[in-house]
């Protein structure tokens, strides 16, 4: 769930954010740039705008490579920063909490070379409740 900064628009219902990022191991935090940098590695993420609830959008993010920390620093990196992600300029909660959950993943299994599904529901935090059935 993200809470878009003074002045963001959404010009789709799908977007693809594409740049480089790097973790600064000694400070935990992660730097985005769109233009590649010394020791940026390139970061892809697919995002499904799925509805607004209040002031906040729900949001289906598809990260494409896995790297730490990428969905909330690509998305605080053009104005959507997830609600109560401090470390990426997002908006604290009463309840202290980051709204980022993986509701779906899905790996190849390492020995039997199937792929393995595994689901979340969300827990049972007040902002969750107003999201849609995924």
């Amino acid at each position: 769930i993200s809470m878009p900064r003074k002045g963001f628009e959404w010009r789709s219902s799908q977007l693809t954010i594409e740049g480089f990022i790097h973790k600064d191991k000694r400070k935990n935090q992660v730097v985005h740039k769109t233009k590649p940098f010394p020791g940026g590695q390139p970061s892809v993420t697919e995002v499904n705008w799925l509805s607004v609830t209040r002031n906040y959008h729900v949001l289906e993010c598809r990260p494409i490579t896995g790297r730490s920390h990428q969905i909330r620093v690509q998305l605080a990196s053009i104005g959507l920063p997830l609600y109560g992600d401090l470390k990426y300029g997002g908006p604290p909660t009463s309840d202290q909490r980051l709204y980022l959950h993986c509701y779906e993943m899905s790996f190849l299994h390492p020995v039997r070379k199937e792929e393995v599904v595994v689901n979340a529901n969300f827990d049972q935090a007040p902002l969750w409740e107003q999201v849609p059935k995924l």
